[in-house]
């Protein structure tokens, strides 16, 4: 059974991404590099572990999951003798042990894990002890990337690693790393380090479970605000909760690439015996892994670190079961999840779909106890305005206006602190078409390109398609719609509220923010490629409004903007009252996170039928269709109910390189301004609202009122077209009523025939059609000039649409 979806609200733009291939990417390529490295403490071994890793399976485990990992063997470098000192001249006052080696050893790591990077690799690196990360995080920030992406480090380990060659007792370069690579740290004390700048910020820094820290050490931390999660921490809050909050102060818009630099003995000891600085109280096997499941799935990692396995400490057995558990941690950060057993088939694992795409997390920023009661305060006080301006408008709707968004402006402000970072979606394109493609969705027929320079986007044929060729088919399992969403017993018991009653939008919109925040959600891929911004009605400006005075539509638009306030306001006290047993799986509300997800449904919302019951329909979001830009034509989208998914067709003849447009509907410019954020200037069937009444102030108001509910006229707003089309038949009619005298009145209306005052064509009616000219003629004079002039449109949408309202009142001035 077929069924035609029902008129097509979307619209996708804004944010920069990259044009990409139909095809979807293949996994990174993995570079793995040795550093038989152990000068950097006192426990020989761990110049072993690279080979012992790879001979533990290691790098074939890694070819299960992903076919391409190279590896360029172990780092050479000489030891040079009687290095103990480090002394390179008599002016150095500071002494390090082995510091000759372990200058030239990062040096040299440095520069292979830059031209590794640099070609396309993602390095694992296998240690070596810990001060080899000095090396492997120069080569990682000196490696060329886009220029507007950041670098950040993950820190894995029970010790700080912060002492410098200062505070150290032992001199151990192994228990100093961070110190050279902290800019706050200032530079290090020796000249062989010179040519190694420190080059993370400590805001760009996070250490995870540290465990053994000594005391200069903390002070360290503190007096170079740098972040930090203790065992302490992970043991109160959960390690998702603690890895959310880490991801959130070093990649607060999931942009930053990610150097991860995982050291063994943050693993507890119980299970982590072949280290040299074993700990008890660590890390479970458990929480490594899904720290490397959650780090995988950002689709940020650059590099790798695996550092302080030392297969000489520890009996047979205990060797073994190390390597085992590093195997298994390692994987984890590298795409593997605890899903299942793992085939070199992608196409039948969809965990593998997580590369590149972030995993939501809750925002758990709090407000301060004082900006937490002026959040409130203000909150009310805008409710209460909202209401006091309904019942009492003022005599220029802008002034209400402006006092709603001064309101909203101090709400905003207190509100930055508890924001959660919205879609960054410049490289996450090709995961969100590799999610859409093992999800079941026709990818091979498209690709994604840049239409505009203001950022908008669209799917262009890769190939030559005739008129109804199906271009693209999408299961519903990709749908995030009404229905799913009230399988959430929660969600389902608050939108038992009337509110939502009457505006189903508004469950779809909390769906979507209750899904944005969510740790795992399924349709993140599809989140990740949402604009960050729209260009609805609800963002623009009150100076902007200002710009549209004259235009029929600007008091709609207050209304609707006023009506969203409100639902904020309403929704913020309910959702603060609401206690922990009701309370919807929602971390945070702020006014632009609602208005971000009311956007996004005002520009993407469709009905389809609903899954249980074919005769009634859901609203929903459907990722890729949702692409295609609207052109004027005919309806070319079916849902197919026998095998549930929507099916697109070719709305005309496409040659490869053309784009591919979508029929949104017999809708005018005005509702697509309101409802979806532009304005489609090549309109061929337009119009303008126009009210138009009679005044009770008319001799003749009786007679003409009595006639307009004979024909059943309703005299109040009338759609009013170009003059080069036919005019609105219900306009014509009220005209010619208004024209009308006292005699021609009352013989109309004992005429059983007076629906001809509806036909264009009326004999009876000829010798009006002069007059109904002029009427027009003085109408549009008068509603032309009550625009206001403008030099420069502040809005383009705003531009546009004043520009296709005047150009429909100027054609009956000729």
């Amino acid at each position: 059974m077929i069924l035609r979806t029902q008129t097509i609200f979307q619209l996708r733009k804004f944010g920069l991404m990259p044009n990409i291939n139909r095809h979807v990417s293949s996994l990174p390529s993995i570079g793995v590099i040795g550093v038989p490295y152990w000068n950097g403490q006192r426990k020989p071994g761990v110049e072993l572990a690279p080979d012992a890793l790879r001979g533990y399976g290691l790098l074939h485990k890694l070819n299960v999951i992903n076919p391409n990992v190279v590896d360029f063997g172990n780092l050479n470098f000489d030891i040079l003798p009687n290095d103990q000192t480090g002394l390179i001249d008599s002016s150095t006052t500071v002494h390090n042990k082995n510091e000759f080696i372990f200058a030239r050893m990062c040096t040299r790591l440095s520069q292979m894990v830059q031209d590794v990077t640099e070609k396309g690799f993602v390095p694992l690196i296998l240690g070596g002890d810990h001060s080899m990360a000095v090396g492997s995080v120069f080569g990682s920030f000196n490696a060329k990337r886009e220029p507007d992406v950041d670098m950040s480090v993950i820190w894995i380990d029970a010790h700080a690693d912060i002492n410098t060659n200062q505070s150290s007792l032992s001199s151990n370069m192994h228990g100093m790393p961070v110190s050279f690579l902290v800019k706050e740290a200032g530079p290090p004390k020796t000249k062989l380090m010179s040519n190694l700048k420190p080059c993370v910020n400590a805001k760009n820094f996070v250490f995870v479970g540290l465990k053994d820290v000594e005391i200069q050490e903390l002070n360290m931390l503190k007096q170079w605000n740098i972040s930090y999660f203790s065992m302490r921490d992970i043991d109160n809050l959960g390690i998702k909760e603690v890895m959310a909050r880490a991801l959130d102060i070093i990649s607060p818009n999931n942009r930053n690439k990610i150097h991860v630099s995982f050291d063994v003995d943050s693993i507890d000891q119980s299970m982590m015996e072949s280290t040299g600085t074993p700990v008890l109280g660590g890390l479970t096997e458990r929480e490594a892994m899904t720290i490397g499941e959650i780090i995988h799935s950002t689709g940020q990692m650059a590099t790798f670190d695996l550092v302080e396995f030392n297969p000489m400490i520890g009996t047979k057995e205990q060797v073994d079961r190390s390597a085992k558990y590093i195997n298994e941690i390692v994987l984890s950060f590298f795409g593997k999840s605890r899903f299942g057993s793992f085939q070199s088939n992608l196409e039948n694992h969809q965990h593998l779909l997580q590369y590149s795409t972030r995993h939501y997390r809750p925002n758990m920023k709090t407000l301060s106890s004082k900006k937490g009661s002026l959040r409130k305060e203000l909150i009310l006080t805008l409710y209460q305005k909202i209401d006091y301006l309904t019942n009492n408008p003022p005599n220029d709707s802008l002034d209400g206006h402006e006092q709603i968004e001064q309101l909203l402006c101090k709400i905003n402000e207190i509100e930055k602190d508890i924001s959660i970072p919205l879609p960054q979606r410049q490289d996450k394109w090709n995961g969100f078409i590799q999610w859409c493609a093992q999800n079941g969705a026709s990818v091979e027929k498209f690709d994604v390109k840049k239409v505009s320079d203001e950022g908008e986007y669209g799917l262009f044929a890769n190939s030559q398609f005739e008129k109804n060729d199906i271009l693209l088919q999408i299961p519903r399992k990709l749908f995030l719609s009404n229905e799913s969403a009230l399988l959430d017993t929660k969600l389902a018991q608050f939108v038992q509220d009337p509110l939502f009653k009457h505006m189903p939008n508004l469950i779809l919109a909390f769906y979507l923010m209750i899904e944005y925040t969510k740790l795992n959600s399924f349709w993140a891929p599809y989140l990740q490629i949402l604009p960050s911004t729209y260009s609805t009605i609800l963002y623009l400006t009150h100076d902007e409004l200002i710009q549209m005075k004259g235009s029929p539509l600007l008091e709609e638009v207050i209304k609707i903007k006023r009506n969203v306030a409100r639902q904020y306001a309403y929704f913020s006290m309910k959702l603060d009252t609401l206690n922990s047993k009701n309370k919807i799986p929602l971390s945070t509300f702020t006014f632009e996170f609602y208005r971000w997800a009311l956007s996004t449904v005002m520009t993407r919302q469709n009905s389809v039928p609903c899954k249980s019951d074919n005769d009634k329909w859901t609203l929903t979001l459907i990722p890729l269709w949702d692409l295609c830009n609207h052109r004027n034509g005919n309806l070319c989208t079916d849902f197919n109910t026998e095998n549930d998914s929507l099916v697109f067709y070719s709305m005309n003849e496409l040659k490869p390189g053309d784009e591919i447009f979508n029929y949104y509907g017999d809708r005018k410019n005005s509702d697509f301004f309101l409802h979806n954020g532009f304005v489609y200037e090549d309109h061929s069937n337009d119009s303008i609202r126009i009210q138009i009444g009679l005044s009770r102030g008319d001799p003749l108001y009786s007679l003409k009122n009595a006639l307009c509910q004979k024909i059943e006229l309703l005299p109040t707003e009338f759609e009013l077209g170009h003059n080069s089309k036919p005019l609105n038949r219900r306009l014509l009619a009220f005209i010619r009523i208004f024209l009308l005298g006292k005699e021609q009145l009352e013989k109309w209306i004992a005429l059983e025939e007076a629906q001809k005052l509806y036909e264009n064509e009326c004999n009876e009616l000829i010798y009006l059609d002069e007059k109904v000219k002029q009427f027009l003629l003085m109408r549009c004079t008068l509603l032309l000039r009550k625009y206001v002039q403008v030099n420069k449109y502040l809005n383009t949408n705003v531009e546009k649409m004043v520009r296709c309202e005047k150009n429909i009142l100027q054609s009956y001035l000729t």
